[in-house]
């Protein structure tokens, strides 16, 4: 118990420390944005955010009691990350003797995926505790299926199911894995009825807001997104991703890898786990990637971090039988290698510098100037850290160096503006050509670069 409360301590200590030290990203604004909206309005809202609505309606009601600073916010993911810890040691209890529980938990607290994610204000904490807790109340369920067992396992996963699209992959691996079980097993009504139950609670999804912009994301027609088709080399890339150095991917991956091996040439005793492992690890890759190939692309390593606890839990699983010294030095170069990347994510600036943006034009501006967002939908990160009242605002939705742009442009400007800001978000790097964009009526007075960001001012008259 000592051992597993320092872990959880460390684990605590990675994921709350300094949460405010970056601006919220376009993403995060977005979150905040929904879950500022009043309860009758937040359904509505997740029509313009493509999420379920569980994590905004828990956001909201944080902020109301903690208010909407950056640390503040933040802190519910860090929450949903520290609790995640204890839900994982109890499953890999089930799964592990309770040495390899406790190799897998501190692989896990020092993961520096896992860490990002519980630091960042959207809903993926929420989508790792979740499965994680779906798939512990699977396990009693399919161990001794009592009413109470399928209400956990009913509830955990609806939730679940509320919180991200991709969780329908995590839920489709656990019918797969019920499927192979119930093959030996008795009483299987008692043990198909909450995956039922569970379907009829998620039937809204049918007609739900969210609903609408995830169908217009997913075909090529419609599609916003600008997602490249994945290919077997991003999958590989993602697995490395989710081990979070290449220190720990070079120990992680390559244990996973024999586990699972050994689980599926071995003996009956450890193919179920295995199945349940590999299932979980592959399935919510392997759908989205499909659907990629003949739609638009939706695979995103980040959706894929439900498959985070499997990699770790297979990892520590081939660790656990190792002598005393080989895992005791695999473990601690894992750890040091997750750390070591740990202190370089808390030094580099890794979100887009919301707040450094606003807070050199907020300086700077004069009554009169006209800030130009290029993309335009970039304006909510500038606008929530933004405090000046004497910008005006244009959006551009093309690119300003293209004719589009530049027509867009011509079209919305004041013509009295004497001094412009330019806000260049998720473009490519064009000085060059934005200042020839620019050419005949403005010249450039001065430029920044900041992390997603460059920020121009231009001045009127020609040089």
């Amino acid at each position: 118990m000592a051992a597993f409360l320092a872990v959880l301590a460390l684990g605590a200590a990675l994921r709350f420390y300094r949460l405010e030290r970056e601006s919220f990203w376009i993403d995060e604004v977005l979150s905040l944005e929904v879950a500022r909206q009043p309860w009758p309005s937040l359904l509505a809202a997740t029509g313009h955010d493509g999420h379920p609505p569980l994590y905004a309606a828990a956001l909201r009601t944080w902020i109301l009691t903690f208010g909407d600073g950056d640390a503040a916010v933040r802190s519910l993911s860090a929450l949903f990350g520290v609790t995640a810890l204890p839900a994982f040691f109890l499953l890999a209890r089930r799964l592990l003797p309770t040495g390899g529980a406790l190799v897998g938990t501190l692989l896990f607290a020092c993961s520096s995926y896992h860490i990002y994610y519980s630091q960042e204000a959207r809903n993926y904490a929420l989508l790792v505790l979740l499965t994680l807790l779906s798939w512990l109340a699977l396990l009693a369920l399919d161990e001794e299926p009592r009413p109470a067992r399928g209400a956990a396992y009913v509830a955990a996963t609806v939730f679940l199911l509320y919180t991200h699209v991709f969780a329908f992959f995590v839920w489709g691996a656990q019918i797969l894995w019920m499927a192979f079980r119930l093959r030996t097993r008795d009483r299987r009504l008692a043990r198909a009825v909450p995956m039922v139950v569970t379907a009829i609670l998620v039937a809204p999804w049918i007609v739900a807001p969210w609903t609408a912009l995830l169908l217009r994301q997913s075909s090529v027609r419609t599609t916003g997104l600008h997602l490249v088709r994945p290919t077997l080399w991003t999958v590989l890339t993602s697995a490395y991703q989710l081990a979070g150095s290449p220190v720990t991917a070079a120990i992680l991956l390559p244990a996973a890898a024999l586990e699972a091996y050994r689980g599926l040439v071995g003996g009956e005793s450890g193919r179920s786990r295995t199945a349940l492992l590999l299932l979980w690890a592959v399935v919510p890759h392997l759908l989205p990637f499909a659907v990629s190939q003949v739609a638009a692309p939706i695979y995103i390593t980040r959706a894929t971090i439900v498959t985070l606890p499997a990699l770790y839990l297979l990892a520590a699983a081939f660790l656990a039988r190792l002598g005393a010294w080989p895992r005791a030095i695999l473990v601690s170069v894992a750890v040091v290698g997750a750390l070591a990347a740990q202190v370089l994510y808390f030094r580099v600036p890794t979100k887009e510098q919301w707040r450094e943006v606003a807070a050199t034009v907020d300086e700077r501006a004069i009554a009169g100037d006209v800030a130009v967002f290029d993309a335009g939908y970039g304006r909510p990160g500038f606008d929530h850290y933004s405090r000046t009242a004497v910008l005006q605002k244009v959006s551009l939705g093309a690119d300003l160096t293209s004719p589009a742009g530049a027509a867009e442009l011509a079209g919305a400007l004041p013509s009295s503006a004497p001094r412009l800001w330019l806000v260049r978000f998720q473009r490519p790097p064009a000085k060059e050509a934005v200042v020839e964009a620019l050419a005949g009526r403005y010249r450039l007075a001065g430029s920044g670069s900041y992390t997603g960001i460059e920020l121009y001012l231009f001045v009127g008259g020609s040089p």
